[in-house]
């Protein structure tokens, strides 16, 4: 019972169930009557039946819970496969940013990610990353790399130490009486201190339920607030993660890259281009998109 309404729950009919979906209910249906007919064979304290309740799953027998987490996993590896990404705006240019508030420079046109194949309810759950690619996406960028000029940095600064023949009578001790040194420290760098973000602003993302270019609402991922410290064609890769149920370090549920794009120094950057259809009609609804008047 338990095991049918958490996957009725989550929107599956069972008509609809791949192959090792319904293998797997079936190993659970199995488990589930041994562990009920062995229940019944054992004695039993004397409660009112009413007042049962259904086991928890950190209750059930071994064996039943690991059927039983056995169908989850492929409950939700079936979902996994029929979500979709699509890129329906891409990037086309942008001019270098700095460090500076006022320097940064978001990437034009933003970038938008239609979510297709899962229902506002599981899309809850998912997020977003990006990161900054190679063009052939053999390397992410997303850091650039300082110049290693040596592993030890000197750090010097003044000190100022007293000397011995300082005046008895509690008077302010003269200038006379100090004496300022130069001290030196070496301090070993760590590999963070050479390396430093090259996409910056809200890489996470979440995903937005919007009306699109056809008027049908659906699930959108938007960034508009991404920026590149240096030049150089690149891609952004885009991956969606499952937030509940997913292992540290598992691959991501889906993934897309974005077109090729340029960053531009400020003397050879062609200017930012017109804001699209899609950013007005998003930044209507309320989405923060900066509008090219």
């Amino acid at each position: 019972m338990s095991l049918r309404m958490l996957l009725e729950a989550a929107g599956s009919e069972e008509s609809d169930w791949s192959p090792a979906i319904s293998h797997a209910v079936e190993t659970a249906a199995v488990a589930f009557s041994c562990c009920e007919e062995k229940a019944s064979n054992s004695p039993q304290m004397d409660t009112p039946t009413s007042n049962t309740t259904p086991l928890a799953p950190a209750e059930l027998p071994l064996p039943v819970f690991l059927v039983l987490n056995n169908v989850l996993f492929e409950f939700a590896k079936y979902q996994n496969d029929r979500i979709r990404l699509e890129i329906v705006q891409q990037p086309s240019r942008a001019r270098v940013s700095g460090s500076s508030l006022s320097d940064r420079r978001p990437v034009h046109p933003p970038p938008i990610i239609k979510l297709a194949g899962i229902s506002p309810k599981d899309a809850a759950n998912m997020v977003m990353f990006v990161t900054l690619w190679t063009p052939n996406l053999e390397q992410e960028v997303s850091h650039k790399t300082k110049p290693r000029s040596s592993s030890i940095f000197l750090y010097e600064r003044s000190i100022v130490e007293k000397n011995d023949d300082l005046y008895s009578d509690g008077s302010c001790l003269q200038e006379s009486s100090l004496t300022r040194k130069k001290v030196k420290y070496n301090v070993e760098l760590t590999d963070n201190y050479h390396t430093s973000q090259a996409l910056m602003g809200p890489v996470i993302c979440v995903p937005q339920f919007l009306n699109g270019p056809d008027g049908v609402a659906g699930l959108y991922f938007v960034y508009s607030e991404v920026f590149v410290k240096k030049t150089g064609k690149f891609k952004l890769k885009f991956d969606l993660y499952n937030m509940t149920g997913m292992p540290f370090g598992a691959p991501p549920v889906a993934s897309v890259p974005s077109s090729i794009f340029e960053v531009f120094n400020p003397k050879d950057f062609p200017g930012v281009p017109q804001t699209t259809s899609l950013s007005r009609s998003f930044a209507k609804q309320g989405i923060k998109i900066r509008v090219r008047q």
